[in-house]
């Protein structure tokens, strides 16, 4: 007999009221439920009704992990990518062997990650253009000072080979 059946046969003795609206679902109402409870018993999810449930679960298989990339590829709107991001960095993490499967014949998986993890990815380049672009500035101050030149021409330098405006440059020259 399965764990969840003794788990929710002692809910029902203890006086609570057990329903399923999906298979593999079930809601806890009453005395020992103080707030919304759900059991979720992921072997008995409708593999494609609840396949972002099931891909928390670890139990994914090639084809569930390549359906899953494939409902993801479906989606275009911002925020629900990023959303989705966040699960699938969850269900990549507890499902690698069939992540490692998939990866091994299918370029869709690449793919379908970049797009995802897109906005992060440009963030980090950018961050790090801004980093780089930064100690370029610096690097230029400290040479040009290594060879006594005048604060103002440092300033007219570094304004003109990177495009700063006067108050930026005070800035840079100040570190």
């Amino acid at each position: 007999m399965p764990a969840y059946t003794n788990l929710i046969r002692y809910l029902k003795e203890q006086g609570n009221k057990i329903s399923s609206r999906y298979r593999g679902i079930y809601y806890i109402e009453g005395n020992t439920a103080w707030f919304p409870t759900q059991i979720i018993v992921t072997k008995r999810l409708d593999k494609n009704m609840h396949i972002w449930l099931r891909s928390l679960s670890g139990r994914l298989d090639k084809n569930d992990v390549k359906n899953l990339l494939e409902r993801v590829g479906e989606i275009s709107d911002k925020w629900d990518k990023e959303m989705v991001g966040a699960v699938l960095a969850v269900s990549i993490e507890a499902n690698k062997q069939a992540v490692r499967e998939l990866a091994g014949g299918e370029h869709m998986l690449l793919e379908t990650l970049m797009e995802i993890m897109e906005p992060q990815i440009t963030e980090k380049l950018d961050e790090a253009q801004r980093e780089g672009r930064k100690e370029g500035i610096q690097g230029t101050i400290k040479i040009l000072r290594n060879f006594n030149h005048q604060e103002s021409e440092v300033k007219g330098t570094i304004m003109e080979q990177y495009g700063l405006t006067e108050d930026e440059a005070e800035e840079y020259l100040k570190i």
